[in-house]
C-alpha cells in the first residue's frame, strides 16, 4: 500500500493504492494456520521501483502443506506498481539453497546499484547460517542511468555546476546511444572517456574522493561486464 506524503492512500497507485502478489502459485496457508508469504523489507531504488523481500512456503513437500521449507523471495514492481517482468521471471526471483529454511530479513542496494539480501539459512551443519546474496545487474542502459542520476543529485547539490555535470552525462549517453546501435566497443570508450573526466574533476577538487569513485566503479563495472561479452 502506498500512501501519499501527507498520509492519505494514494489512490493512483495501481487499484487505490493497494497492491496484491500471490508470490507463489505453489504456496499455501500451512496446516498450524502460519502465513504462507511473509514480506519482512521493502526498499525503493533510485529509479522508484519497490523491491520486496522475504519467506515463501511452498506445498510441493512431501506430506502437503506443512512448515517444512522455505524460500527465500525478491519482488520488483515499477513505478506503478506492476510486477517488473525485466526482473527474474514475470518480476520475482526465488532463493533456495538446499536448507529447510532460506530467509530472507534485508534487503538494501550496494553502491553501483546492486541488488543485496541477506537473511539465514538452515543448510549445512549449522541451525542458523548467515546468508548474504547479491543478484545480478540491470542491463548497462539501465546502470548508465543510475549514473546520470548519480550526477543530477551532484548538480542539485551544488557540487557540480549544470556545464561539468552536463560534459558528465553527455557521455554517458553517448554510450547509451553506441549500446542502441550495437557499437559496443565505442560503448567502452565512451564509458573510459567518462572515467577519465571524473578522475580530472576529483583532482581539480570538484569532486571528493567517495563522490568520484562511487561514479567512477559503476563506469568501470559496466565496462568489464561489456568486455567480457
Amino acid at each position: 500500500m502506498r500512501y501519499e506524503d501527507d498520509g492519505p492512500i494514494a489512490e493512483t497507485f495501481r487499484d487505490l493504492g493497494l497492491v496484491i502478489t500471490k508470490v507463489s502459485e505453489k504456496s499455501i496457508a500451512t496446516t498450524a494456520g502460519s502465513l504462507a508469504e511473509v514480506p519482512a523489507d521493502v526498499l525503493v531504488d533510485r529509479q522508484g521501483r519497490i523491491l520486496v523481500t522475504g519467506s515463501v512456503v511452498p506445498d510441493d513437500v512431501p506430506g502437503g502443506p506443512v512448515r517444512t521449507d522455505q524460500d527465500g523471495f525478491v519482488l520488483r514492481y515499477d513505478t506503478t506498481g506492476t510486477l517488473d517482468p525485466t526482473f527474474g521471471t514475470d518480476g520475482k526471483v526465488f532463493f533456495d539453497i538446499g536448507g529447510a529454511h532460506d530467509f530472507f530479513r534485508g534487503i538494501a542496494l550496494d553502491s553501483v546499484g546492486q541488488i543485496v539480501a541477506a537473511g539465514s539459512t538452515e543448510a549445512g551443519a549449522n541451525p542458523r547460517n548467515r546468508l548474504i546474496a547479491r543478484f545480478e545487474t540491470d542491463p548497462p542502459e539501465v546502470r548508465i542511468e543510475l549514473g546520470t542520476g548519480m550526477i543530477e543529485d551532484l548538480i542539485e547539490a551544488g557540487t557540480l555546476n549544470s556545464g561539468q555535470g552536463n560534459a558528465l552525462t553527455s557521455k554517458l549517453e553517448n554510450a547509451v546511444a553506441s549500446l542502441e546501435k550495437g557499437k559496443t566497443n565505442a560503448a567502452i570508450n565512451k564509458l573510459q572517456a567518462f572515467v577519465n573526466q571524473v578522475e580530472t574533476q576529483i583532482n581539480a577538487g570538484l569532486l571528493t574522493a567517495e563522490e568520484g569513485g562511487l561514479l567512477i566503479e559503476l563506469a568501470t563495472e559496466i565496462i568489464n561486464d561489456l568486455t567480457a561479452l
